[in-house]
């Protein structure tokens, strides 16, 4: 009987014992960010965001994209230069949709959204945190739209033509820094419970 006990523990214990390099491998690091480069590595803007890694950074030459952008993981997008680099939403949907923490968006002309109450050039949809500097936007129903989006850094961006230059609603916590903001129909506009902004 004891024998047999110890058989049994003894199966119980190879059994139950797996080395953790099977489950873990040991000394892996995560991967370093890379820089994905538009239209060298993908020609769209969207291709690089869906092939990109936590932590990227998109780099996108100077060029027309006809495109409707969603920024769905922590990554930068920066143009090459602002006056060139041409995000175009064709008149339809958001021109750019940010639903991520820590996205960073610099260098950019994003224009022509569409028309209908819920359309911007920058949407930010429940994204906190980012950073959208030195852009040219305009020409779209929204500029940029802060929608329960906080701790967020809206810097030196040029935002004109646009029916609400900047729309949050409701968003609260947010630095709105050195904008120029001309030639909208609202420059600033907070609906909501829109606190604490500066």
């Amino acid at each position: 009987m004891k024998k047999l006990l110890s058989l049994m523990v003894i199966l119980v214990l190879c059994i139950s014992f797996v080395p953790l390099n099977s489950i873990i491998k040991v000394g892996e690091a995560s991967p370093e960010p890379a820089t994905i480069v538009v239209p060298d590595d993908y020609l769209t803007i969207q291709e690089a965001i869906n092939a990109a890694n936590e932590g990227d950074t998109i780099f996108v030459y100077n060029g027309t994209y006809y495109e409707n952008v969603v920024v769905n993981k922590a990554v930068s997008l920066i143009g090459e230069d602002k006056s060139i680099t041409i995000v175009d939403g064709s008149g339809t949907g958001n021109v750019v949709t940010i639903t991520q923490e820590d996205v960073n968006i610099t260098g950019f002309t994003i224009r022509n959204s569409g028309a209908s109450y819920l359309n911007a050039g920058i949407y930010l949809d429940n994204a906190n945190h980012c950073n959208i500097t030195n852009n040219n936007i305009t020409n779209n129903l929204a500029g940029i739209w802060l929608d329960d989006s906080s701790n967020n850094s809206i810097i030196k961006n040029n935002i004109t033509d646009n029916y609400n230059g900047i729309l949050l609603k409701p968003s609260g916590n947010n630095t709105l820094s050195g904008n120029n903001i001309t030639n909208n129909w609202y420059g600033i506009h907070l609906s909501g419970t829109s606190d604490y902004n500066n």
